[in-house]
Formats: structure tokens, sequence, C-alpha cells
């Protein structure tokens, strides 16, 4: 067995580490004694001769460690291709609780159904309570019961979800949305980045003033994210002109300009109307409503927000 004179300190409660005092036993010499002597005071038994006993009780104490609150590793969700409309797969990975008190470790990926009441489990209900509802955003999260160890999913239109008996820990994954039918609408999830499979054009209106409108998107309600929008203005005949300012409700509401701050968001003029996509990224509020003010030397403007996905902070 390989052994090292390590720096005692990292079992000390801030005495001088490489001081080749032991800081927890007198009689300890080596750090592999050391943790024997605390495995002991916690009523458990550790040869520091046995390599495999020294590792399995240090890999134990890294995995008690709590990991840091903004840390994300895995725990994606995807749309489950056998029943895409009503499962959703969540892949294997790690958060800390919202609490920030406990690891909730998914070993492996756990696939949820919306439509049946939660059962322990993959290929297993996933709803909290009530049926599944049609046009309504539902949080995923994963729950843990710190008693048994058990990890799972749960979907909830709250919150502050009804959680199992036992399962006491949470961290919010995403949110997912079901259509007219309450079937699950299509995503694509990469890290923070939520994006809709068919995007939807959310508005195709017109403008005939310069006041404040509010645009709802097909961005999750409850939380605000950062919406991904596509964004079309058209004046209304030849040889016009038109521009908007479009702001998230956190800022003032202010005037479009091309002159004076805060400018503008995107301009356009009946002749290159079709060059004049702009893609943005904007925070929306927590009804997943951005605003726009319009100007144009015409009668009205026309213009379209088609919503590609969100991004987020998932819980952090």
């Amino acid at each position: 067995m390989h052994r090292v004179d390590t720096p005692t300190g990292l079992f000390s409660d801030g005495t001088e580490p490489n001081t080749g005092t032991p800081l927890v036993s007198a009689e300890a010499n080596t750090w592999q004694e050391e943790l024997a002597y605390i495995c002991e005071q916690e009523g458990l038994t550790l040869d520091p001769e046995d390599d495999t006993q020294v590792h399995e009780a240090v890999q134990n104490m890294v995995d008690r460690r709590v990991m840091p609150f903004s840390e994300t590793y895995g725990c994606t969700l995807a749309n489950n291709m056998v029943d895409y409309d009503h499962d959703i797969t969540i892949s294997a990975g790690r958060r800390c609780s919202d609490d920030g008190t406990t690891n909730m470790v998914l070993a492996s990926s756990i696939t949820k159904r919306i439509d049946a009441a939660w059962a322990e489990g993959t290929v297993q209900g996933g709803l909290d309570t009530g049926s599944v509802a049609a046009n309504t955003w539902y949080y995923v999260y994963l729950i843990k019961n710190p008693t048994t160890g058990v990890v799972d999913g749960l979907f909830s239109i709250s919150l502050s979800p009804s959680m199992p008996s036992g399962f006491t820990k949470k961290r919010l994954l995403e949110s997912v949305l079901t259509d007219g039918s309450a079937n699950i609408i299509r995503f694509i999830q990469w890290d923070d980045c939520m994006m809709w499979k068919d995007p939807p054009m959310d508005h195709d209106a017109t403008v005939s003033n310069n006041n404040a409108v509010s645009l709802v998107l097909s961005t999750p309600t409850g939380r605000q994210v950062e919406a991904v929008l596509n964004v079309l203005i058209i004046p209304a005949v030849s040889g016009q002109t038109g521009y908007v300012y479009i702001s998230p409700y956190d800022q003032d509401d202010e005037e479009t300009s091309r002159e004076a701050a805060p400018l503008c968001t995107l301009s356009g003029g009946y002749e290159t109307a079709y060059n004049d996509v702009s893609k943005i990224n904007i925070k929306t509020n927590t009804s997943s409503a951005i605003r726009m003010r319009a100007y144009f030397s015409g009668s009205f403007l026309t213009y379209r927000i088609v919503t590609l996905g969100w991004k987020s902070q998932r819980g952090r």
C-alpha cells in the first residue's frame, strides 16, 4: 500500500496544515489512520491498510458533500418517443435541492407520465394532483425521499407542488406545455435552452398608434425566462418606414426612436420588409409578456412574432 504523509489540515477545524501532528487522533501517523479514527467515532470500522475500504470511505465523504446550488449536471428533458404526447424522459444527472441542503442523484434516466397520478419509478405516473389539463404549463421537478434515498420526477402546475409521501426535497428542472388536446407540445432541450420543435406564430397583427402593446409569448408562466424570438415588421404601403422598440417589463416604458435612447430594436421599409426579420432575446415577466412600442410613417404597421423557445436558469 502506498502511504503518503498528507497535510493533516484536511481533517482540521482550522489548525495549520503540514505540521506533522495528527489533528484528530494523537496516535494517528498518516491520513489513512486519521480517517480510520474518524470512522470509529461514527461507529464504523475501517482498516487503514485496506486500499478498498479507504477508497470507499473517501468516496462516501465526497458524495456527502452538498454540491453547489448553481451546479447543473444532466437531468435534461426530452419527449419520450414511445408516447411523446404524454411522457417525458429525464436524463441521468444530479442537482442540489432547492433548499440547498441535499444532493439528488438520478443514476439513470427515468420516464414519467403526465396523464397519470404519481407513482414511484420509471414509466409510471408523474402528476402530483388532479388530471392533466389542456393548454396548461406544467413545472417538471426532480424530487427525493431522504429516508429511502429514492430520486424521482414530478409534474405540477404549481411552484409549491403536492409532494408524494416521504418526498421532501425538490428542484425545478424546466416547464412543459400541453396543447388543446392535453398533449405535451414537442420540444428540444440542451443546457439552459428549450426550443420548440415547431415554433408558433404568436402574433400576426397591426398597430395604428405608438401606445405600448403587451405581447404574450409561448414561454413559461410563473417565472421569468429569456425568450428567443424571430420578429418581422412591415409598413403599410410602399415608400413608408417603421421601427419598433421591444422591451421587458422590468425596464421603463419608453418611446422608440432612431436618434435618442433607447433607440429601436428593429426597423424596416416596405420594399425590403422581408430582409428585416430579426432574431432577438428578451426577458419576459411572470405572465410570459413583453412590451412593444412602434413608430411608422403611414396609417399602420404590421408585426409578426414567432417564439423559437427560451433560455432559463433552471431553478438556479
